[in-house]
């Protein structure tokens, strides 16, 4: 079984099931193209993208189901090719990334979800253009519905 070393958890042992492809990279992170998905039972429903080439680069994220009901990404042509065609609703998870704000606030990224075609084990960020999905959306509390319009819009400026 291969081990991975991170900064938070030391040497990891991982089935490759468990690793995912992001063919893009991520913005700001283009070389980082292999991630690690780990989900320590302590840290439920969050998880971990931990990266397998840099020890200290790890990003927490959450399913956007236990965030936002009626939750809809649009891929676009060139996020679609990414993860390996069309495919079925049902092969995909959304991650929403995680951030904790200097004075403690803890906010998720409904923006820029995390695609991943779980039987490809790809993954691609993709912009949503839903002015609804903020990429500050505070964490806590009952899921949002999304079928209910928000007062206001948000924004990431």
């Amino acid at each position: 079984m291969p081990t991975a070393q991170t900064a938070h958890f030391g040497a990891v042992s991982y089935a490759e099931d468990s690793t995912l492809e992001f063919p893009a990279g991520l913005p700001s992170f283009e070389q980082e193209r292999s991630f690690l998905l780990l989900r320590p039972a302590a840290y439920e429903p969050l998880c971990i993208l931990q990266s397998l080439a840099t020890p200290g680069l790890a990003f927490l994220a959450i399913d956007v189901r236990h965030i936002a009901v009626n939750y809809r990404a649009e891929l676009d042509d060139e996020a679609a090719a990414l993860l390996g065609g069309a495919a079925n609703e049902a092969e995909f998870d959304l991650l929403a990334l995680v951030a904790v704000a200097g004075d403690g606030g803890v906010s998720v990224n409904l923006r820029a979800p995390i695609a991943v075609h779980r039987p490809a084990r790809r993954a691609v960020q993709c912009i949503q253009s839903n002015p609804a999905y903020s990429c500050r959306h505070p964490l806590g509390g009952p899921p949002v519905d999304f079928e209910e319009p928000l007062p206001g819009g948000s924004s990431c400026s």
